[in-house]
């Protein structure tokens, strides 16, 4: 079993996993967005905007790593927690289909066209994840601005569609609340124990 954790940067997501291994939990911290744009020799995720060939480019490579990633995970793993799943990955498609159409830089119905099968791949492959943690961006936690990831201003956005990914498949989720480690630690643990009966 599968656990997506968090779906952004600058929320104190790396603290969390760190104190949850500590905790005995197995953790994956594989960056597949940041493995794909090396690979693509990407300088910046900015480049995501600028075309709908090098968008899909992206997107398609970070579903086929990710599935072969958590595919081979979920062999030698019982339960593990994992950074990212494809609710975050087809939000982030969203993110960048949309930008594109906004700016005339993608033809809408092809666009769409591209997006509503793109959806259909991730919900295949988010079927091996038994359920989803969010945890949205809080104003006290200081933003680090990174060209490997999203802008500040498009996290609200990208939030919403992971959230009504989950919502439209029904896939379990914790939005967590709280501040602390510990009290995050709790909630995921409280969380877990009841998804999956430990």
């Amino acid at each position: 079993m599968l656990f997506f954790i968090f779906v952004f940067q600058c929320v104190g997501k790396s603290t969390t996993l760190k104190e949850l291994q500590k905790r005995g939990w197995v953790v994956d911290d594989f960056k597949v967005s940041r493995s794909v744009q090396n690979e693509l020799g990407w300088e910046s995720l900015t480049r995501a905007e600028e075309n709908a060939v090098d968008m899909v480019a992206l997107q398609e490579a970070i579903l086929t790593h990710k599935h072969q990633h958590d595919e081979h995970l979920a062999k030698h793993s019982t339960v593990f927690l994992t950074e990212r799943t494809f609710a975050d990955i087809v939000a982030y498609a969203s993110l960048w289909v949309w930008k594109l159409i906004d700016a005339d830089k993608w033809v809408a119905n092809e666009a769409m066209a591209w997006h509503r099968e793109y959806i259909k791949k991730c919900r295949e492959a988010q079927l091996i994840y038994s359920g989803v943690i969010l945890l949205p961006y809080m104003d006290h936690m200081p933003w680090e601005n990174d060209p490997y990831r999203a802008k500040k201003s498009d996290i609200s956005r990208v939030y919403e569609d992971v959230e009504s990914f989950a919502n439209q498949f029904a896939i379990p989720k914790l939005i967590i609340d709280t501040q602390t480690v510990d009290a995050r630690v709790v909630q995921i643990e409280n969380f877990l124990n009841k998804t999956i009966g430990i």
